[in-house]
């Protein structure tokens, strides 16, 4: 069904320009909106086919096999994060490393913060 709505909503995102018009520039900014939801739709998809292909069931992604039952974790996506850019009029999801955290421990926002401002005399 994903790869379904995939196609859908790809064949929407490329065929947007000649099925969508406006009569009046007051329309501009709905057609924009428009555009945004379905080329979202597509990046979103995508990544999502990408993550159950690759990852499988992790977190609060549960992905059924064809026969119904959960796609076991791929333990090997643990401190991935998967990415999905446009990069030449189509989506693609890759997958990088998740940054670790800082070691030093006063790096609160309010701590940065004050330093940030402190700095520039403010």
């Amino acid at each position: 069904a994903l790869r379904e709505a995939s196609a859908v909503f790809r064949a929407a995102l490329c065929g947007f320009a000649e099925e969508n018009t406006w009569a009046d520039v007051q329309e501009l900014p709905h057609l924009f909106a428009a555009l945004d939801m379905v080329a979202v739709q597509a990046a979103y998809t995508d990544g999502m086919l990408y993550a159950a292909e690759y990852a499988g069931t992790r977190g609060g992604a549960l992905v059924l096999g064809e026969d119904g039952k959960p796609v076991p974790e791929n333990a090997a996506y643990r401190g991935r994060r998967i990415l999905t850019q446009l990069r030449g009029g189509e989506f693609v999801s890759f997958e990088r490393d998740v940054r670790p955290f800082p070691e030093e421990r006063e790096l609160w926002f309010e701590t940065v913060w004050k330093q940030y401002e402190e700095e520039r005399g403010h």
